[in-house]
């Protein structure tokens, strides 16, 4: 019976379609800042750099951005030599 209004069950699934929409969408935004961040960073960079290319306000944010992009596998911390604490791109475009 139609009372003009949806059932519970019709809303609730609206509600977490709607949540894992946003979720979809944000998650694609964030993603392609991300791309396209990676590829102006210069091959060899700085904290400072990244700080510069994502606009970040913390040294928080650097830190976890810097993490995740070594835990993704395309960059690397130098080690050795005359750029050493600096970090390197091991591929040369995030596509």
């Amino acid at each position: 019976m139609y009372h003009g209004v949806f059932p519970r069950d019709t809303l609730a699934e609206k509600y977490f379609d709607d949540m894992n929409n946003d979720v979809q969408f944000s998650g694609k935004r964030h993603q392609k800042k991300s791309m396209e961040g990676f590829n102006r960073l210069p091959e060899i960079f700085t904290k400072e750099d990244v700080n510069q290319v994502f606009q970040y306000n913390n040294s928080k944010s650097v830190f976890k951005k810097i993490e995740r992009l070594i835990n993704e596998g395309l960059i690397v911390k130098i080690t050795e030599g005359e750029s050493c604490g600096k970090f390197k791109k091991k591929l040369s475009c995030y596509a």
